[in-house]
């Protein structure tokens, strides 16, 4: 009974026997762990050294003679000063190292340049300063000295083609016919070559299948010689088409001018 706690073995034959058994229980008081409640801790005497464990939360107090001090690393949200890890996890399928290759999944990389791999992303949602199209699409220019009427709808006819890698430009009826469903951005642009009068309308608009307008640049005479527009277009199913028409009311012809920056339309995939 003495070996650990140090407590006293009466003589035997001593008259005063009890005393060493009373002084042993006096000790027994502050040796012998109280387990209770935390929130009933203050009933207890916190005697220097005893210890108090909390039966509902797990932590454990220490008493200095007058108050219980909780030790930090118990409890139902311990607290460490520095961690150590003995053996370190290797095997993907450790629970250990799936919840961590699981965090790492879920935390936010930033990339810019050449440094994302593979070619395609795919994701429910991409957030973006700025939005960089692919070079995967078409881009029509020029169509210098074409006449359109006033009051009438009129089709650009583009004599240049700068990119088209996937053949989608018809030179027949001067439209772009996507080949590949997607996400595109439409854009486009109109200079004209004689200057409309003052106070009269004159516009552009980019049309998806005949007659859907998807991108439109307005102005009023002799304002707007240059007009642009652009737009992204979501949801573009294949076979899906675009064009450009101009309309004006000079009651008269004007001709278009400009060249390969000023007067195009665009079709590129996002």
């Amino acid at each position: 009974m003495t070996d650990n706690h140090s407590y006293n073995t009466p003589t035997k034959g001593a008259t005063e026997w009890h005393a060493p058994l009373n002084d042993n229980f006096e000790r027994l008081d502050g040796d012998v762990e109280v387990r209770d409640r935390e929130a009933n801790r203050g009933d207890y005497v916190a005697k220097a050294g005893a210890k108090f464990f909390a039966t509902d939360t797990g932590a454990a107090y220490i008493g200095d003679g007058s108050n219980w001090n909780r030790l930090a690393t118990t409890g139902e949200n311990p607290t460490f000063n520095s961690l150590r890890v003995e053996n370190a996890p290797s095997s993907n399928k450790d629970v250990v190292r799936q919840s961590e290759l699981s965090d790492k999944a879920d935390s936010v990389h930033s990339h810019s340049g050449d440094d994302i791999s593979p070619n395609t992303v795919s994701a429910n949602r991409v957030e973006a300063d700025t939005v960089v199209a692919s070079d995967a699409g078409t881009t029509v220019w020029g169509a210098y000295g074409q006449s359109i009427p006033s009051g009438t709808q009129t089709t650009i006819e583009f004599q240049n083609v700068e990119t088209d890698q996937r053949s989608q430009w018809d030179s027949s009826n001067y439209t772009v016919e996507v080949t590949e469903p997607g996400n595109y951005l439409v854009s486009g642009g109109v200079f004209w070559r004689d200057e409309p009068s003052s106070g009269t309308n004159h516009w552009f608009t980019i049309k998806r299948n005949d007659n859907i307008g998807v991108a439109q640049a307005f102005a009023q005479g002799p304002n707007g010689l240059q007009l642009q527009a652009s737009r992204p277009v979501l949801g573009v199913g294949s076979g899906d088409s675009f064009h450009l028409e101009v309309e004006q009311y000079e009651d008269s012809q004007l001709r278009i001018g400009g060249s390969r920056v000023s007067t195009y339309l665009s079709v590129v995939q996002l």
